[in-house]
């Protein structure tokens, strides 16, 4: 009796510990991802003020050269 408990607890720590690393694994994973995309956003970001800032650059000389 004491050995098939000490299986079925044994059992159940290695299940357990598997799905932990499972699911640290997918973790991770999509913590990766979501990094990824927060940075092809800030670069969308960056380039629509740089384009943004460019625009307005030229908006200024134009009405330089008016006055």
């Amino acid at each position: 009796m004491f050995l098939l408990l000490l299986i079925i607890f044994s059992s159940t720590i290695v299940i357990s510990f598997g799905f932990y690393v499972y699911y640290r694994y997918q973790y991770f994973k999509y913590a990766r991802e979501k990094r990824q995309i927060k940075r092809e956003l800030m670069k969308i970001k960056d380039t629509e003020y740089s384009n943004f800032l460019l625009h307005e650059s030229e908006h200024y000389k134009s009405l330089k050269m008016w006055n």
